[in-house]
């Protein structure tokens, strides 16, 4: 396992936001990243109920019974020392290779900065551009410069967002009305500059998105469509009944399966076979 200062800058680690209601992603989620980023220098982990992510490259932790997104990730940074943290949800997909230099970079430019918060995945041209960065300070009524999505984190910081009893909508609404108020420290991606990190978003509510089964199987995958399937999005009174109904029978399944856990059964997760 790496350490957690691969560099002379703060020392970094990768968090992956999950649970297990969502453990059919993770080998999808993970063969991608370790083809996009190889072999990466800082710490990986996944944060889980009661499962475990069978990969000795990620450090599963286990947080227990799911009590809320912010409880479940207040006691997964117990087990998290690094001063800075990227946060990546289960089921964003990275799609392009992952220059480690220029993630290490921006961890060192926020630190020397005194940023506590970057919105990877963010990009615009408002606020006060910070000389010898790609950065923009973030604020004011254009607070969708800042989320819970792809982000790079001080750590400390994301505590203070994840209070207990939050979901993961109202954790970012908090964020948010840290933005709005102009509290130093707040950052995003300057329009123009090159990703970091691209990425497929696979899920919508608990059914898949059908672009994302297009990329999977543009890449030769097929997920269960049984355990999670891709049902019509729209409106229509059939679309919603026939939704509703898929939701009940995963609710169903995800009990039994966390029954089965609990049981010591099929608590591992096998990495795909063509991850390598």
């Amino acid at each position: 396992m790496p350490t957690e200062n691969p560099t002379s800058g703060p020392s970094l680690s990768v968090l992956v936001s999950s649970c297990d209601s969502y453990s059919d992603l993770w080998p999808y989620f993970f063969h991608f990243f370790f083809s996009t980023w190889r072999s990466p220098s800082v710490p990986v982990s996944l944060l889980a109920n009661h499962m475990h992510y069978a990969d000795q490259r990620v450090r599963t932790i286990p947080v227990g019974r799911d009590v809320d997104w912010s409880a479940n990730l207040q006691r997964a940074l117990q087990s998290v020392h690094s001063e800075y943290l990227i946060l990546i949800l289960e089921d964003f997909f990275f799609a392009t290779p992952v220059d480690e230099e220029r993630v290490l970079d921006a961890c060192r430019q926020l630190h020397r900065i005194g940023g506590k918060y970057l919105a990877l995945d963010q990009f615009g041209d408002t606020g006060d551009l910070v000389p010898g960065t790609d950065f923009r300070v973030s604020g004011g009524d254009d607070n969708l410069h800042a989320g819970l999505n792809l982000s790079l984190w001080r750590t400390d910081f994301l505590r203070e967002i994840a209070q207990p009893g939050k979901n993961i909508w109202r954790a970012e609404s908090a964020l948010r009305a840290r933005n709005r108020a102009h509290e130093p420290g707040i950052y995003y991606m300057q329009t123009g500059t090159t990703p970091i990190f691209t990425y497929c978003e696979s899920v919508r509510g608990v059914f898949w998105k059908q672009h994302a089964l297009d990329f999977l199987a543009s890449h030769g995958l097929r997920p269960n469509l049984r355990r999670r399937p891709c049902p019509d999005q729209s409106d229509s009174k059939l679309a919603r009944m026939c939704r509703s109904m898929h939701k009940r029978r995963m609710k169903i399944a995800s009990w039994l399966r966390t029954q089965m856990v609990m049981r010591g059964i099929g608590s591992r997760v096998q990495p795909l076979r063509q991850a390598g």
